[in-house]
């Protein structure tokens, strides 16, 4: 469900001035045109109580910018910060208390030649058990 807020908060963004609709979970295709973003979630971590189920769980992603060149990664990174950090509200049915950047590496992909810099969250998501 935190994969629906990810979405359309980049989707809704200047960031897809950069990667048009090239946002996806999880994974993207090899031959897919740069750049783009993927995203995954890396854990949920329940609020525990003696009372009964979580009603507010953490959840940890990993946002994935991908781009053949540096500068455009760089943006699209700074892009996706401003989004998401400090979001808070209702969006796709999911209450988003708070999201949090955690963290931030830059990669290189030799391979495919590719810069790739993946960016840690954590949602913490209001539920109605």
């Amino acid at each position: 469900m935190t994969g629906k807020v990810i979405y359309n908060l980049l989707s809704n963004s200047t960031a897809s001035t950069y990667v048009a609709d090239r946002i996806y979970p999880a994974r993207r295709l090899q031959e897919d045109d740069l750049p783009a973003i993927t995203y995954s979630q890396i854990s949920n971590t329940p609020t525990n109580t003696k009372d009964g189920p979580s009603v507010l769980d953490t959840e940890r992603f990993t946002i994935h910018v991908w781009s053949k060149e540096y500068l455009n990664a760089m943006t699209i990174a700074g892009i996706v910060r401003d989004v998401l950090d400090r979001y808070t509200g209702l969006m796709e049915g999911v209450m988003v208390d708070s999201a949090s950047f955690v963290d931030q590496n830059h990669l290189y992909e030799d391979w495919a030649e590719v810069h790739h810099i993946a960016i840690d969250f954590n949602f913490r998501i209001k539920r109605n058990p």
